[in-house]
């Protein structure tokens, strides 16, 4: 099961993720979208988010457990 799958889980609808990241704030979705949706490790995204990979995983554990 690759990072996706874990986040978004097997089976998703494109519509039902984008409803599910407007209702984020702007700094989780921007995370998730660089994670989940293109791809890029923690350490990838926190460069371009300009934070620690620890915070990247922190964001991802917070937009997870909203989305549930």
């Amino acid at each position: 099961m690759d990072r996706n799958q874990t986040l978004l889980g097997d089976n998703f609808d494109v519509r039902q993720v984008s409803a599910m990241l407007d209702g984020l704030d702007e700094t989780l979705r921007s995370t998730v979208v660089l994670v989940a949706l293109q791809g890029l490790s923690h350490e990838e995204a926190a460069v371009v988010l300009g934070c620690a990979p620890g915070t990247v995983g922190w964001r991802i554990h917070e937009a997870r457990s909203s989305l549930r």
